[in-house]
């Protein structure tokens, strides 16, 4: 498993992870044993790679195998070779939204089926994994440059409206997502792609009623 204290350490710096909040992922109470990994010191159990990997959202295989650039022949043991290459992807929970009794949103990051984005957007981007989540549109209401079912990838730490942009959205007691647009008062426009679908002027008073959930940084569909 050369490398492997390489690759983690580069994951824990790409997702903007300290030792001891990457040890916290995995459930352990000390970073002396990422450190010891990272340098290659002690060599990571089947089961401690399964819980670095979840944690820095990439797979087992990602973990023991190398970047994307990389590549690793294993001896069969009848003179063939079979090579391995790690995914270029990160697994994104796809969560669901819902707004509880104070109208607050809440995400349930608890979905066994992961969106994926790509190493490449992700450091292109500056993004931060621990800060990202994946949601499923499910309305028409930002066609054409968004259809129903596409997967999105949210920014959760991205909050602070910006002209023109993507957001997801909690108003009232439901979700969406829209385009925002600041007026000069303190107020927002909410604006859907879909012209079928209405305008929301948010005038300043009605402001705390809006809940950003955060901003979309990439879409699949």
């Amino acid at each position: 498993m050369d490398g492997i204290g390489k690759r983690i350490l580069e994951l824990r710096k790409l997702a903007n992870l300290s030792q001891p909040e990457l040890a916290a992922r995995c459930g352990w109470d000390s970073q002396s044993r990422i450190s010891q990994y990272e340098n290659d010191r002690r060599e990571p159990s089947l089961s401690d790679i399964d819980l670095l990997a979840k944690a820095l959202g990439v797979t087992s295989q990602h973990l023991l195998f190398g970047t994307p650039a990389d590549q690793q022949d294993n001896s069969a043991g009848d003179g063939s070779t079979s090579t391995y290459r790690a995914s270029p992807f990160l697994e994104v929970p796809l969560s669901r939204i819902t707004i509880n009794k104070e109208r607050q949103p809440e995400l349930d990051r608890t979905s066994d089926n992961p969106a994926a984005i790509s190493f490449k957007a992700l450091q292109e981007r500056g993004l931060n994994i621990s800060n990202l989540v994946a949601i499923q549109l499910s309305d028409d209401s930002m066609r054409p440059h968004i259809e129903s079912g596409d997967v999105l990838i949210v920014d959760t730490s991205d909050l602070s409206p910006k002209d023109g942009r993507v957001y997801v959205i909690a108003y009232g007691d439901e979700w969406f997502v829209r385009r925002i647009f600041k007026k000069p008062n303190g107020g927002m426009i909410l604006t859907a792609d879909n012209s079928q679908f209405r305008e929301i002027d948010v005038q300043p008073s009605d402001a705390e009623y809006i809940t950003i959930i955060g901003r979309m940084v990439w879409r699949g569909g």
